[in-house]
């Protein structure tokens, strides 16, 4: 059993510990993922926050904390990050994978996508000073 400053076991699921359980009802997280999956501009946007768990160890909280604060930095200091249209690939993908065909526009789309992840990609590469974000 660890004893460091965190306490014992501080690594542990924290919803073992009695009250925890309730907090995440109390802070109304469910209420949240609602609003957050509202301002995404596509289904699979929707899907992962609608997916979003609290998260219970202390570590991870720590992490997904810092790559809060390092992204949030990065993009404050370049405002480069840059996410593409409000297209919704996913019928397009499902198409394809029926083996359909994509129009004219929708390659379009799907080519300026490509072009934005290629930008983001180099404009995210070794940022300086973060622990994180790699």
């Amino acid at each position: 059993m660890s004893t460091d400053a965190l306490g014992p076991d501080h690594n542990s699921d924290l919803s073992n510990i009695a009250g925890f359980d309730r907090s995440s009802t109390l802070l109304e997280f469910d209420q949240i993922k609602v609003k957050l999956s509202s301002l995404t501009r596509t289904s699979h946007g929707r899907r992962a926050a609608l997916g979003l768990r609290a998260a219970t160890s202390p570590l991870e909280i720590a992490s997904r904390l810092q790559e809060t604060t390092e992204a949030r930095t990065l993009i404050d200091q370049t405002g480069i990050l840059e996410f593409g249209s409000d297209e919704d690939l996913d019928e397009w993908i499902q198409r394809v994978l029926l083996d359909g065909v994509l129009r004219g526009g929708e390659l379009f789309s799907i080519a300026e996508l490509i072009k934005i992840a290629r930008v983001n990609q180099t404009n995210l590469k070794n940022p300086s000073g973060f622990t994180v974000i790699e």
